[in-house]
């Protein structure tokens, strides 16, 4: 089999572009022949295959890549900014991009990531199966910009929709027109390889851990707050914050991590550098108001250490009833929300009280070893498991 995958972006540094990359990887072993077609900057490099399409930014195109999220951690343009001559060559760059590796590579399927523009156009073009991968970022792309519907109308003409989880459905099937027998809920996936536990000895001191982008959209302020009153309470404790402070209060987000010697700024990691940091940690915090399937929180999992996160249905779903009462990860209610992903200024206070204590309660399992019960439960959610789903559907369905 002979597949291609498209993604409108970097295939690197954001959960849609891991994802993508991930499951070529994993393809890879199942000896299935592959290509694939991105955005890129100058300078950006990517070995995963040899067979690589690319749409280059700020070199054909003279503006940055445009990207599904408002904040992306490298230099984007957002589609609600795009101008009617951008957004005319955007569409004719890819195109152009997409014939060609037709032509030259001759794919049997092509798998798209985002059921938005570029995927789209891929299945008014392409004369096979075409499979998309949904994000959830695309669901919120549709809110922020109704105009663009009439761009995504051929993704009715997908063999199938891989979700993120079954909280996606009602807005695809309503607002894409996606027939309900097209979906299928996948999860997400972790790298046994890369994300495992270690042997952990006592350490007086509680570190907690987040990785990611640092912004309102994904309560970093809140977390800082929280962090901050938890100093009040309690000793040797420490915040490891993983990524750039990003959109209108990067400069507040800094200034708030200034006031506490015990927060630790980082830059952008790898997978295999954030492996080891979240070894080296008890604690991981997502607070974050948006997200599809957050991969972040089976990593930390896998690494053996505790989670902490607002309520995500889709991440209930992935990991069974047994791991959501099992302790070991602690939802936390989403507070009021104003507009898509911001925080309503009469809940902050409440939801940093209420992380604060979710922060307390969650030391408990700092010095504790994972059952087997549950790293076997954990195991089961590795990409090699979702990438052999996959296969089966589009060998089954393509």
């Amino acid at each position: 089999m002979r597949i291609l995958h498209v993604i409108a972006q970097l295939p690197a540094l954001t959960g849609s572009g891991v994802y993508f990359t991930k499951v070529i990887g994993e393809m890879k072993k199942e000896a299935v022949e592959q290509a694939a077609l991105f955005g890129s900057y100058p300078g950006f490099e990517w070995d995963v295959i040899e067979d690589v399409y690319k749409v280059r930014f700020e070199e054909e195109l003279n503006f940055p890549i445009v990207g599904m999220s408002d904040i992306m951690p490298y230099k984007s343009t957002r589609y609600g900014d795009l101008t009617l001559n951008q957004f005319h060559y955007w569409k004719k760059a890819f195109h152009k991009e997409f014939q060609r590796a037709v032509e030259e590579f001759k794919p049997d399927v092509v798998l798209t990531h985002h059921t938005w523009i570029l995927s789209s156009l891929v299945a008014k073009e392409f004369e096979g199966p075409v499979f998309a991968f949904c994000h959830n970022t695309d669901l919120r792309q549709m809110q922020l910009n109704p105009h663009f519907a009439k761009e995504v109308i051929d993704l009715q003409n997908v063999q199938g929709v891989f979700t993120s989880g079954k909280s996606e459905h009602e807005p695809l099937i309503h607002d894409f027109h996606i027939s309900e027998e097209k979906l299928y809920p996948l999860g997400g996936a972790y790298d046994p390889e890369v994300f495992f536990p270690k042997e952990r000895e006592p350490n007086k001191k509680t570190r907690y851990i987040y990785a990611g982008k640092l912004s309102d959209a994904k309560g970093t302020p809140e977390l800082i707050d929280a962090f901050l009153l938890l100093q009040k309470e309690l000793e040797n404790v420490e915040l490891t914050l993983i990524g750039e402070p990003m959109g209108d209060n990067a400069e507040k987000i800094l200034e708030k991590i200034k006031q506490s010697k015990d927060i630790h700024l980082y830059p952008l990691v790898t997978q295999q550098e954030l492996g080891e940091l979240l070894r080296e940690h008890d604690v991981f915090i997502l607070p974050s108001y948006f997200e599809g399937m957050p991969l972040s929180p089976i990593e930390a999992l896998a690494c053996g250490i505790s989670v902490i996160m607002t309520d995500n249905e889709n991440l209930r779903d992935l990991v069974g009833e047994w791991i959501v009462n099992c302790g070991w990860i602690d939802f936390l209610e989403m507070p009021i929300l104003s507009g898509v992903d911001q925080i309503a200024e009469e809940s902050k206070e409440d939801f940093i009280l209420r992380l604060k204590e979710s922060m307390i309660r969650q030391r408990r399992w700092k010095d504790e070893k994972q059952s087997d019960t549950i790293r076997k439960e954990i195991e089961s959610h590795s990409w090699t498991g979702l990438v052999r789903r996959v296969l089966e559907i589009v060998r089954k369905e393509g």
